[in-house]
């Protein structure tokens, strides 16, 4: 009988951590990362599987301190780091804070949009990070397929999903912010783009800010883009965007 209790309770042991290793969105290393405003859980994640980039010395763009990326089977993770200071200015003057998710999806640069140094990415999600009382929200936003038109004067927009649907979710706290990008649904929608481009286990992203102007026609206007460069090292401070690996 104590054999047989013996080798039940290994049983039960070799179970749960088999439901350990199994549940983290994906991840092989049980880091999941809780979209709550509480920021301790990124601590937890191996470094070496995090991408960061900080705002670089001498760079046109004050606002964005940092932001890390992180992504497991099941999402990609943000987290952004503001200067304070600025942010508090920024919204007792704006009428909002957007921002756009940059997605190179496919690992290639040869189609997609270009942008400065933001070299062909396929798809935005853009969408609000504070509410009409300037507290955060959710960052839910709308996902688009963003291409460049035939004879090349512009760009061609193409909404796949409305605001609202569950593509990402978000939650911050004073200055500090974190987005979880559902990859299901972002993959689910892509599908109906015109040329369907999934999240690859490699893939660049760069995430764009903005605030609206109280004018007439309530102007969006660049507040940071991450990552960046210094005016020494690009005209603009447009930086590369950062190469994502899938942490299996």
């Amino acid at each position: 009988m104590k054999k047989i209790l013996t080798l039940l309770a290994v049983a039960a042991m070799v179970a749960v951590a088999c439901g350990k290793d199994n549940d983290n969105n994906g991840s092989s290393d049980n880091a999941q990362i809780a979209i709550d405003g509480d920021f301790a859980d990124w601590a937890a994640l191996d470094a070496s599987k995090v991408v960061v980039a900080k705002n670089a010395e001498g760079s046109p763009w004050e606002a964005v301190k940092e932001i890390r990326v992180y992504a497991d089977k099941k999402f990609v993770y943000y987290y952004i780091k503001f200067d304070g200071e600025t942010l508090r200015d920024i919204l007792a003057e704006s009428k909002g804070l957007p921002m756009r998710i940059c997605l190179n999806t496919d690992g290639e640069f040869e189609s997609g949009y270009d942008l400065y140094f933001k070299e062909h990415y396929d798809f935005i999600i853009e969408g609000e990070l504070v509410d009409d009382n300037k507290e955060w929200t959710s960052f839910d936003g709308t996902f688009y397929q963003r291409f460049p038109k035939d004879d090349g004067t512009g760009t061609k927009w193409m909404s796949l999903l409305e605001s609202g649907n569950g593509i990402a979710s978000g939650a911050g706290k004073d200055n500090e912010y974190e987005i979880a990008l559902s990859r299901e649904v972002f993959n689910a929608n892509a599908t109906n783009s015109v040329e369907p481009k999934l999240i690859g286990d490699i893939f660049q992203t760069g995430l764009r800010f903005y605030y609206i102007v109280d004018d007439e026609d309530e102007t969006w206007t660049e507040l940071s883009n991450m990552p960046n460069l210094s005016i020494d090292e690009s005209e603009n401070g447009w930086g590369h965007l950062l190469e994502i690996t899938t942490n299996k």
